[in-house]
């Protein structure tokens, strides 16, 4: 199976502007040499994934096989647009044809049911997409349709002219927006029978399914440092490159972020100053190779969670405001810098022996600084308290920090939270 391929890159892209998704950073890109490895950043929410095995649609009955898989998996994000393609469809008569679509949630649309009158068609790849400008003609011949029903079922035919069980009940919707907002992993059916007597014919492709999801996603490829922000600006959640838009959509129908730093220095900042950018499936950052900087500024929460991961320079942060969460999960980080203003920094280890110290930033005072296992540290201010978490392996814990920083009024508490108490706390050198 093929998964993200570019094979219609340029339709898609067309497609998502015609949506309204992606339209500031084609306008920001529309001119350049670097325009073409732009453009397949924007398109890391676009999945494809086939099945080329052929169907062979028999006479008066179920196809074979019943159903056509494709099994989905790897997507981020819900759905916000899906496009099937039936590939070398040919038929002896194609009103005789129903086919569904159904996809893991149960959700389905029949796409194509009694279309192209009573005419053959040999070796045509139709794709269907609400997009498209009609319906499939008659004759049909290649092309993209949108989905090209007539009144289902009709009262003759074989089994009254309704789908062979066990495909589901078709939506009374045929639309392929009935899978918009869903996950799309999981295992696809593509239902397709003749529900009339007399006529033959085959998929010999098989099918195929392109998706774009509602994750905003950027991966840097240019040589040299970059200078990312992820920010909320008004409706519109944005990803910028060295000060540049470079990928854009509504905040309200985001539900995740992803962004993959480069082969340089990069330093991501997360601006939370127009609100917490609380998306469901979280945000996600790979800092790549080089010395790559997470940065949190902007905006106020209750509670600042910091968790390290297993891997050197991976880990969790959440800032809590209100009913809002905002989650980062990161790998390939050096520093982490925080600023955004919050009631408690809270640091967890993790259940192994962790070697946990707390000390000034060695060139501004005013920052704070916890690292776990010396791994990527964390520079902060504006927080009142600060909070250590050992966690559940036997822990040292050193806390040698004669400045304070910019707002830490609140004290330290530290917890050792290992059951055989064998964790150690070190004060300004004395256990």
């Amino acid at each position: 199976m093929a998964h993200g391929s570019n094979s219609n890159r340029a339709r898609r892209l067309r497609k998502q502007q015609r949506h309204g998704h992606r339209v500031r950073a084609a306008e920001a890109l529309s001119s350049g040499p670097m325009l073409e490895n732009l453009e397949q950043r924007m398109l890391l929410n676009a999945y494809s994934f086939a099945n080329a095995a052929p169907i062979t649609i028999n006479d008066g009955v179920a196809a074979t096989p019943y159903p056509s898989t494709v099994a989905v998996s790897g997507v981020v994000g819900n759905v916000s647009h899906v496009t099937v393609t039936l590939s070398g469809l040919s038929h002896t008569f194609t009103a005789d044809l129903g086919v569904e679509l159904s996809g893991p949630t149960g959700a389905n649309t029949l796409v194509m049911y009694q279309a192209g009158g009573g005419n053959p068609v040999v070796g045509a790849n139709l794709t269907f997409d609400d997009d498209a400008g009609g319906s499939a003609p008659s004759p049909i011949v290649s092309g993209t349709y949108q989905p090209s029903v007539n009144a289902y079922p009709t009262d003759h035919g074989v089994n009254g002219g309704a789908m062979f069980g066990p495909a589901p009940a078709p939506s009374g919707v045929h639309l392929l927006s009935n899978f918009d907002g869903l996950n799309p992993n999981g295992t696809w059916n593509l239902w397709v029978a003749d529900l009339w007597a007399s006529n033959t014919g085959a998929i010999a492709g098989g099918f195929s399914l392109d998706m774009t999801t509602d994750s905003l996603t950027y991966d840097v490829s240019a040589p040299g440092d970059h200078a990312l922000t992820l920010r909320r600006n008004g409706a519109a959640l944005e990803i910028l490159d060295n000060g540049v838009v470079v990928n854009s959509q509504a905040y309200v129908d985001t539900n995740s972020v992803i962004i993959n730093g480069g082969d340089a220095s990069d330093t991501l900042t997360v601006d939370s100053s127009g609100g917490l950018i609380a998306v469901s499936d979280h945000i996600h950052f790979n800092g790549g190779a080089g010395v790559d900087t997470l940065v949190l500024s902007g905006g106020a929460a209750d509670t600042d969670t910091y968790t390290a991961g297993p891997d050197t320079g991976s880990g969790q942060s959440v800032l809590v405001s209100g009913g809002s969460t905002q989650t980062i999960q990161f790998a390939g980080l050096e520093p982490i810098v925080d600023t955004v203003a919050a009631a408690t920094l809270i640091v967890n280890g993790t259940d192994t022996a962790n070697a946990i110290t707390y000390i000034a930033n060695p060139t501004d005072a005013t920052l704070g600084r916890v690292s776990v296992d010396n791994q990527e540290y964390i520079d902060f201010k504006n927080k009142t308290a600060l909070v250590i978490n050992g966690g559940g392996g036997s822990d040292e814990i050193s806390i040698n920090n004669s400045a304070t920083p910019t707002g830490l009024t609140g004290g330290i508490t530290v917890n050792g939270n290992d059951p055989t108490a064998s964790d150690t706390l070190i004060v300004n050198g004395v256990a």
